[in-house]
């Protein structure tokens, strides 16, 4: 019998002592556990760098009819249909020449004078090099987003749908980075606000939409996952686009592009070999 309680006694013991290492290492650990990090949909925001303009916003999921639901755009905006999309992740800004140049050898891309600029003259290749090195340093799993999660996400996600990226109809000469066509407002915008047409400024110059996005619409273009290719009036849950094609989508128009073509429905598509001084790009991630 005294053997027992001594047995018994020490195993008593043993889990104390286990509770108390189990919960110390639940505490320095629990960062890594499914659904706590970054990663987990109550945080709202998060850097995936230690620089300026690093910052990844939660975008909620949620169903939207993707295209040109105001008629107003080109043959390949059509025709509309209904996307549902799961929540992830999105860059709050575009990519800059500071964090491409911390991630990157800066001879593998030109980085402009302005450092917080959008980094741009880069290919879709160009961008999975930085993704693969991006990944490499941090451990996560970062990546462009789909078409369909950057037209979700620049509309404002699915409670009301702009038609700009700057959670706006209109688009005002204040508001984004675009090319402006009347000499008037030309002049007006670089003596008012001191920025000039038919170049890049510094990422979240200005507001953003209502998921707290900058640039959307402007700036430069952005690469999307996809293949560029013809839409399908067929209901969709997280479509990835074409297995194969010529193209890779970009989205959002630039600094050197009239508002049309800066709208959220509006495509367009590069070869992912195609270096355009244009084309930036930001990043995203799925939520675990």
């Amino acid at each position: 019998m005294k053997l027992h309680l001594i047995t018994l006694g020490t195993f008593i013991i043993l889990l104390l002592i286990s509770d108390i290492e189990f919960r110390e290492f639940d505490s320095k650990f629990s960062e890594y556990r499914c659904g706590q990090p970054e990663f987990d949909s109550l945080n709202k925001e998060f850097k995936f760098l230690d620089l300026p303009f690093a910052t990844m916003t939660y975008v909620p999921g949620g169903t939207f009819q993707m295209g040109d639901i105001r008629n107003e755009g080109d043959f390949d905006e059509k025709p509309v249909h209904t996307v549902t999309v799961s929540s992830f992740y999105m860059g709050q800004y575009e990519i800059t020449n500071r964090q491409a140049a911390t991630i990157t050898d800066e001879k593998l891309y030109y980085f402009g004078t302005c450092l917080d600029c959008p980094l741009e003259t880069i290919s879709w290749d160009g961008v999975q090099l930085f993704l693969q090195k991006l990944n490499q340093k941090t451990g996560r799993k970062y990546r462009l987003p789909t078409e369909a999660e950057w037209e979700y996400a620049a509309g404002g996600g699915s409670k009301k749908r702009t038609r700009f990226g700057n959670g706006q109809d209109v688009l005002k000469i204040t508001e984004a980075n675009t090319l402006l066509l009347q000499k008037t407002q030309q002049k007006d915008f670089e003596s008012k606000s001191g920025f000039y047409v038919r170049q890049v400024v510094t990422v979240g110059t200005f507001v953003p939409n209502a998921l707290g996005l900058y640039d959307m619409s402007g700036n430069v273009w952005e690469w999307c996952n996809d293949w560029f290719g013809d839409y399908n009036s067929k209901s969709q849950n997280n479509p990835i686009g074409p297995t194969t094609g010529k193209y890779r989508v970009v989205r959002g128009g630039g600094s050197t592009e009239e508002p049309a073509h800066c709208r959220v429905s509006n495509r367009h598509g590069n070869a992912p070999f195609f270096n355009n001084k244009a084309n930036g790009f930001r990043i995203a991630t799925s939520v675990r």
